[in-house]
């Protein structure tokens, strides 16, 4: 479609083959997907084309994409980094809610740091954390050695080359993924019936 549309020696147009499905005198869908010049279907309907976005949103697009999957790495590497401190009986969930959190970076950050005094640790808590440090004492209390902390270095450097989230309402990065999804021109949308 886009060495088509590169040459701009006629107007390509992306049509669904659920759409056209049933055009008179071609019974599979690669007979439709092959036919050129089909301007209605067998019903007599007009064949509309498939919304195919202008470059800039295509490659705005590709971005946003890639973007979600930087997100979805930063979850796996919050679920890895858990597991770890897991094995080392280190229950850092139990007073943080997010394991990539202020807190939950400044408590696995000393603990790869070497600091093993769980009183010490619960310090460290911000926020609402801080009214449940006698929580975290214990739940800080753990076999924490040397190979735990190299992980969970490794894990924190990785979780903050992936970049911080945090995004209320619509931000720019949300209204990107819009105009991604959508473009920029609605007109080529039919408009709702109300």
């Amino acid at each position: 479609m886009y060495l088509l549309e590169a040459a701009e020696c006629f107007e390509v147009w992306l049509v669904s083959a659920n759409h056209v499905h049933g055009v008179l005198g071609r019974r599979t869908s690669d007979d439709i997907g092959s036919a050129w010049g089909w301007p209605r279907s067998a019903k007599g309907e007009p064949v509309r084309p498939s919304f195919v976005p202008p470059r800039p949103v295509r490659e705005l697009r590709d971005l946003t994409r890639y973007r979600t999957s930087l997100v979805r790495d930063r979850t796996r590497v919050a679920q890895r980094l858990e597991k770890i401190l897991q094995d080392a009986g280190i229950k850092l969930t139990v007073g943080a809610s997010e394991m990539l959190g202020a807190s939950g970076r400044a408590v696995v950050g000393a603990l790869a740091g070497g600091e093993r005094d769980p009183g010490v640790l619960a310090e460290l808590a911000e926020a609402r954390l801080r009214n449940r440090r006698h929580e975290l004492v214990g739940a800080l209390t753990g076999r924490f050695a040397g190979h735990h902390g190299f992980l969970c270095r490794q894990m924190l450097d990785h979780a903050a080359a992936l970049g911080e989230q945090s995004v209320p309402g619509i931000s720019t990065i949300t209204a990107s993924r819009l105009i991604a999804k959508i473009g920029v021109d609605v007109s080529v949308f039919p408009p709702l019936n109300t």
